[in-house]
């Protein structure tokens, strides 16, 4: 009995382990969206009043060189904030990843402990679908309790960040929040060349 009930408390500290690290990976993506959103209002805010100032202007007097400045200045302020966005898109892939893995393990080990409560779990042949964020994959509860920790997308420098562009079409709201600043940013662009020329 002694012995059972070692292995049912190593049972409970793996699972609670296992909770806590899904837990904290949770936690973080729920912070990253909010942080998403942020950038995403301050952005659009900035768009609208600069589109807004445009329409009312009833001409905008500038010379050839303040335009190319303003121009790039500005391309170069929307190329931040994609590559700001791809960075939070990134670092969610990884929150999600870390979640999705350690609840997949203590899943296992829960339902194990609620069909057989006086025995030790052993990771068996019973198959399970892990969602690594990317990719699904289908294996054995033994491969999983094999399967090392996640290895995380890693960006050691901002340009690095354009090969993690196909982050953003992973999910829908991602997508918005590209797609909808970039098309208002190119309208503002073209109202700004029609009202200056």
């Amino acid at each position: 009995m002694m012995n059972n009930k070692d292995n049912f408390d190593k049972d409970r500290e793996n699972l609670q382990g296992m909770l806590d690290l899904a837990e904290f990976g949770a936690k973080r993506h729920d912070d990253r969206r909010s942080i998403e959103f942020r950038i995403f209002i301050s952005y659009m805010t900035l768009l609208i009043l600069a589109f807004h100032q445009t329409i009312k202007a009833t001409s905008l007097s500038v010379e050839v060189w303040q335009s190319i400045g303003l121009s790039l200045l500005s391309l170069g302020i929307h190329l931040t904030y994609v590559m700001w966005q791809i960075g939070v898109a990134v670092a969610m892939a990884n929150d999600a990843w870390r979640r999705n893995f350690y609840l997949k393990k203590a899943e296992c080990i829960l339902h194990h402990l609620s069909k057989y409560p006086e025995s030790t779990f052993c990771p068996g042949n019973a198959e399970v679908t892990v969602n690594f964020g990317s990719e699904k994959r289908e294996m054995t509860e033994r491969q999983l309790f094999k399967e090392p920790a996640p290895i995380f997308i890693s960006v050691s420098n901002f340009g690095e960040l354009f090969k993690h562009f196909n982050q953003i079409w992973n999910d829908w709201s991602r997508m918005f929040v590209i797609a909808v600043p970039t098309l208002l940013f190119f309208v503002l662009a073209a109202l700004f060349f029609k009202k200056a020329y």
